[in-house]
């Protein structure tokens, strides 16, 4: 006699599988759905799937659009718990995303409340005080046309003009009238700068010019009882002085703009000094780099750089004094200033004739 086989034994906590086509709530065991659930014709949804408006199949769509979907918003992610909420419970109201203006989650309290409509109340008052007393009060008369024209009283015909710059009486010839401004910098060019241009400062300049050589002037100062002579600078020298000055300011000696420009006006005016004579105290000065190194030899100078062995051999010799480092300074600045004011009329026509601030 055969072995009976006996059925495998289920582990604790599970049923087991019901034969085919037993009977079950709302079908079989081949087809277990309910009443309420459309059969489907695809393969089901699952979690984590992004659904788009031309996958759902028709019954899904009648379900999302009872719950208040439209076309061209987006799929809910929760898909497949909607419709088995649905299946389950069909009156269960569900908000969809988007389908409903979100609730304000931070309602503001009482407090906040009335302190807004507070401030609203006082801005309100203080509205009709300023129409009771007419309008704001100024002195411009284009302000208060347009204030006029705004409240519908006065004149309404309010003209804006973009440039508000004074305009030059129109000449009779039709002459363009003078620039009183500088057209790349705005300086005011009725400002009279004071310097006046002789024939010997052109004829020497062009001459310095011609044979490669410093251009110098002498300035008479304190009644003539005081020379001083000051030269243009080379390329070279002047790169020296760049180039200490940048390695002040990584060094961190200063850090403003201000700074860096003054430190810039010593070192040239160092260079820039030829002779200083006082009757009887007279200054000679080298006139280029080589001289300099021979006066101030670096080994006898704790290696500094040239530039600050010349910039401290004159500040010791020559700048005793606050007095005498502001007066060889404004020196120092309107010869910088004469050079730049022929520099920029070499262009210039009539640059023997005269010779005029640039415009």
């Amino acid at each position: 006699m055969a072995d009976e086989k006996k059925p495998f034994p289920m582990p604790p906590g599970m049923t087991p599988p019901l034969p085919p086509g037993t009977a079950v709530p709302g079908g079989t065991r081949e087809n277990p759905t309910s009443p309420n659930q459309a059969p489907r014709t695809a393969r089901p949804v699952g979690m984590g799937t992004v659904y788009t408006p031309d996958k759902l199949l028709p019954s899904e769509r009648e379900v999302l659009t009872k719950l208040g979907w439209q076309e061209g918003q987006p799929i809910p992610d929760n898909l497949p718990e909607i419709l088995q909420q649905q299946s389950m419970d069909p009156g269960n109201s569900i908000e969809l995303p988007g389908s409903s203006p979100a609730a304000d989650k931070h309602p503001l309290s009482p407090q906040q409340q009335d302190a807004g409509a507070e401030a609203l109340r006082h801005a309100q008052e203080a509205l009709e005080h300023t129409r009771s007393i007419g309008g704001v009060q100024t002195a411009d008369e284009s302000v208060q046309r347009a204030m006029a024209a705004a409240a519908g009283t006065g004149e309404a015909d309010v003209v804006i003009e973009d440039d508000v710059t004074d305009k030059a009486p129109e000449s009779e010839t039709g002459a363009l009238p003078p620039l009183s401004h500088c057209p790349h910098c705005s300086w005011d060019l009725r400002i009279q700068d004071g310097l006046e241009i002789t024939d010997g400062d052109k004829q020497k300049f062009l001459a310095s010019l011609l044979g490669q050589i410093p251009f110098q002037k002498s300035f008479r100062v304190f009644g003539g009882k005081m020379i001083v002579v000051l030269r243009s600078l080379s390329p070279t020298e002047l790169d020296m002085c760049f180039e200490q000055a940048y390695l002040d300011r990584r060094a961190g000696k200063f850090q403003s703009a201000d700074a860096y420009y003054e430190i810039m006006h010593r070192y040239r005016l160092a260079l820039q000094l030829v002779r200083i004579e006082t009757g009887d105290v007279n200054h000679v000065f080298p006139v280029n780099i080589e001289g300099w190194e021979k006066m101030l030899p670096a080994e006898e100078n704790d290696g500094d750089p040239l530039i600050k062995r010349i910039t401290a051999h004159v500040t010791a010799n020559v700048f005793g004094t606050e007095s005498m480092n502001r007066v060889l300074g404004g020196l120092g600045g309107e010869f910088n200033r004469l050079v730049a004011k022929l520099e920029a009329n070499a262009h210039n026509s009539d640059f023997w004739s005269t010779t005029k601030s640039p415009t």
